[in-house]
C-alpha cells in the first residue's frame, strides 16, 4: 500500500543518478509500508538503483585500482564519471591512501578532483605525507605539501612525516621538511625518540650528521 505524500511512483525518476541513492532509500521508506510492495510495482526503478550503486562502487574501485598502478589516463577517465574521490574502496582506503607513491602526476590529478590530502590510515593514523616521507618521493610529498597537506600530522606512535623520514636515511625529505615546511627536527616521538636518535639507531650517518649540525635557535 502506497503512503499518500502526494507523489505517485514515477517521481522517484527526477532522483535517479548515482550521487542520490541516499534519496532513493528515502523515498523507499517513506513511500510505503512495504518495500517489496514497491518493488513489486515498479521494478524498473529497483533495477535502476541497483545498478547506480553498483556502477558508483564499481567506479570508486576502478580510481582505486588506477590509481595503484599509476594509470592516469584511467584516472582521468573515471573522474569523469563523478565518482566522489573521498570515497572509500572495499578495502577501507581512499584512491589517493592507495596510489603509487613513485607518480607525483596521480596525487595533482585526485588533488585537484578533491581529494582529502590529510587522509588517515584507520591503524596507524599515518597519512599519504607519513607514506611519501617513509619511502623518499620528495616529488610526491611536495605535491601534497603544495595542495593542503598538513606534513606535521602525528601519527598514533607520535611520528612525524619527518620521523620516518630520518629512520630510513631519505636526507633529501629531511632538508625539505625542515627547511620547507617548518617540520620541527627536535620534537621526540611517543617513545621519546628524536628523528636525529631515530636515523642514529638504524645507522643513517648523513642524515645523522645533517640533523647534528641543526642550531636548535635557527630551526624555531
Amino acid at each position: 500500500m502506497w503512503v499518500d505524500l502526494g507523489a505517485s511512483p514515477t517521481d522517484i525518476f527526477f532522483f535517479r543518478g548515482p550521487q542520490d541513492r541516499t534519496i532513493y532509500y528515502s523515498f523507499v521508506v517513506l513511500f510505503t509500508y512495504k518495500p517489496a510492495d514497491f518493488f513489486t510495482q515498479t521494478p524498473e526503478i529497483f533495477h535502476l538503483i541497483c545498478q547506480d550503486i553498483m556502477a558508483e562502487d564499481a567506479a570508486i574501485d576502478r580510481l582505486s585500482t588506477a590509481a595503484a598502478i599509476g594509470d592516469l589516463k584511467e584516472i582521468e577517465q573515471t573522474l569523469q564519471s563523478n565518482v566522489n574521490v573521498n570515497e572509500k574502496n572495499k578495502y577501507g582506503r581512499t584512491p589517493l591512501q592507495v596510489m603509487k607513491l613513485g607518480c607525483p602526476c596521480i596525487a595533482e590529478a585526485l588533488l585537484r578532483a578533491g581529494a582529502d590530502p590529510n587522509a588517515r590510515d584507520p591503524i596507524l593514523r599515518l597519512t599519504v605525507s607519513h607514506d611519501a616521507a617513509r619511502d623518499g618521493y620528495l616529488d610526491t610529498l611536495r605535491v601534497l605539501a603544495q595542495n593542503g597537506a598538513d606534513v606535521n600530522l602525528p601519527d598514533n606512535d607520535g611520528n612525524l612525516p619527518l620521523h620516518l623520514a630520518a629512520r630510513e636515511g631519505h636526507l633529501d625529505v629531511v632538508q625539505y621538511l625542515v627547511s620547507d615546511c617548518s617540520t620541527p627536527p627536535f620534537l621526540p616521538n611517543a617513545k621519546g625518540y628524536t628523528p636525529r636518535d631515530l636515523a642514529f639507531m638504524h645507522e643513517k650517518h648523513r642524515t645523522v650528521e645533517w640533523l647534528e649540525n641543526i642550531v636548535p635557535s635557527q630551526a624555531s
